[in-house]
């Protein structure tokens, strides 16, 4: 079994914040799309102003 060392192993905190802000980036973009034709009230439009508040309120934090 290959052994590399630990210097080629990606930082898991560099890596956690890279793997959510991914996956935000394409929930919100799937999320604009259907909201985009749907009303005002349709889950995506709340969700992604839940998102709007949660990611305003980690930077003021």
């Amino acid at each position: 079994m290959l052994q590399l060392p630990a210097f080629f192993l990606p930082d898991p905190d560099k890596t956690e914040a890279g793997l959510i802000r991914v996956a935000q980036a394409t929930w919100k973009r799937w999320a604009e799309q259907h909201a985009a034709w749907a009303g005002h009230d349709h889950p995506a439009r709340a969700a992604l102003r839940a998102l709007a508040d949660r990611t305003s309120s980690n930077v003021n934090a």
